[in-house]
């Protein structure tokens, strides 16, 4: 439209130019249009054009689409994976992964130069440009699960292990974010309670910068929401709510890295919070509803599926199945305690493009214990399916 708009104010009269055949108009109109920046994203396709197109409704380009669409090569690669997009990213594990398990090269022999090219195309990247919208700073809060862990960590935190862990987190929160539920990524079912005992205790997985850029991911969102008028109050007190408990989540984080006891208000938050998620995500499906089993229909299930890639009569599925339950040994108060939480289940595998998975027939596939198996480097934290 740019493109129309300058030779259209660059040409004469109005009537003239629309009533004239225009072959000079044309000639300058093409001029122009040869000037604009080709796509970023654009599908290969024999027999379908590519570069610089006219669409009324253009598609969006985003970094992890850019990361994978420099990752794969017909033949050789049809396909990318999730960790491709986490490798680009930065994640020294993932690409740990690529290389020695899956051993991607050997099928493509300039997989990794590629790799290395999508990472340095990221790498400079500031806050400027991961918050400029909620999809971005969603991603710039995943990396941060990836990065190394500081010295002061516990030592659960240093194994291989949870490197994995926190990876395959990373992909079962990206695979809702393709699937366009980035404000309801909750569990199927939630507890409630308090500290009816002097062992029971609550523990927050220390990871202060993950808090810290999810909290900057909420307030870009706010920040749309406000440009655009389109913030209800219910909205707003869900947002405000978010904020506070991320705020509280990053508090608590610095004090469980320093070794410091948490304070009886500290742990009664941490208590609440999985009461508080279930009531919020809740009311974000209908503000009717109070409790998570009021929910009805696909969204009352985790388990969620969307394909991200295509490849001649097969397509890409990511996404996740139901929450699997993860043990972990924390010190709380100098003392090695045992806690119970939730962790994703991420799952990546191709399908027949003829029959696209919906969440229905995913979360069906879920009940019946018929979903492909999860990747198999999340062996080495898991126990059976």
């Amino acid at each position: 439209m740019t493109a129309l708009t300058k030779v259209y104010s660059d040409n004469g009269d109005r009537r003239m130019r629309w009533t004239d055949p225009g072959q000079i108009f044309m000639d300058s109109f093409a001029a122009e249009v040869k000037r604009i920046r080709e796509p970023r994203i654009h599908a290969t396709f024999a027999g379908v054009p590519t570069g610089t197109q006219f669409r009324v409704f253009g598609q969006r380009y985003l970094p992890d689409t850019d990361i994978m669409q420099r990752l794969v090569e017909w033949p050789d690669r049809p396909f990318p994976k999730g960790l491709d997009v986490f490798a680009a990213l930065g994640s020294e594990r993932a690409k740990q992964i690529l290389g020695n398990v899956y051993r991607e090269q050997e099928n493509w022999a300039a997989y990794l130069d590629s790799l290395a090219k999508a990472e340095s195309a990221f790498a400079g990247r500031d806050s400027t440009f991961w918050y400029q919208n909620v999809y971005y700073a969603w991603l710039y809060a995943l990396q941060a699960l990836n990065e190394p862990v500081p010295k002061s960590a516990p030592e659960f935190m240093q194994s291989q292990a949870w490197q994995d862990k926190s990876l395959n987190s990373s992909l079962g929160s990206w695979s809702e974010l393709r699937h366009d539920a980035v404000l309801y990524a909750t569990q199927e079912y939630a507890e409630d309670g308090g500290p009816d005992s002097a062992v029971a205790h609550s523990y927050c997985e220390p990871a202060p910068e993950f808090y810290r850029r999810l909290l900057g991911a909420v307030r870009a969102l706010e920040q749309g929401l406000d440009r655009y008028a389109v913030k209800t109050a219910r909205v707003d007190s869900n947002l405000q709510w978010f904020q506070q408990t991320l705020q509280s989540l990053h508090a608590v984080s610095e004090k469980e890295l320093a070794g410091i006891e948490l304070t009886d208000d500290e742990e009664s938050d941490l208590w609440g919070i999985c009461r508080d998620v279930e009531g919020v995500s809740a009311r974000l499906v209908d503000d009717s509803i109070v409790y998570w089993f009021q929910v009805l229909g696909t969204e009352r299930s985790m388990a969620c599926i969307a394909d991200v890639a295509n490849s001649q009569d097969q397509c890409l599925e990511e996404g996740v199945a139901a929450g699997n339950t993860i043990c972990v040994l924390v010190p709380i108060e100098g003392k090695w305690t045992l806690t119970r939480g939730a962790v994703f289940s991420y799952r990546e595998f191709e399908w027949p493009a003829s029959d696209r998975l919906t969440d229905a027939k995913w979360q069906q596939m879920v009940r019946d214990g018929k979903t492909p198996a999860a990747p198999i480097w999340t062996k080495s934290f898991t126990v059976g399916e």
